[in-house]
């Protein structure tokens, strides 16, 4: 399961954001309040970088809920930080 943290600043946007408002899964996006956010690094990924980040915008439109997903690095290892942005 990932952990879900508080007070990480969300980035400026750029190229590649994705801005997409799930079903259950072992995503933690229906605990997730506006600000809070998880870290999934690359070597947890089975499929492709695009591909989780439709599965993660899937899952959190089925909650009515919307996240930003940034590729960035956290504690040395390199992965996308998922926000819930509303």
């Amino acid at each position: 399961m990932y952990e879900i943290e508080k007070n990480i600043p969300l980035p400026t946007s750029r190229k590649g954001v994705v801005h997409v408002g799930g079903f259950a899964s072992k995503f933690p996006i229906r605990e997730m309040v506006i600000g809070d956010s998880f870290f999934i690094p690359f070597t947890k990924v089975v499929c492709s970088k695009q591909g989780l980040r439709g599965q993660i915008g899937n899952m959190a439109r089925g909650f009515g809920k919307k996240t930003a997903i940034r590729t960035m690095e956290s504690n040395g290892a390199d992965g996308f930080r998922v926000w819930r942005i509303e």
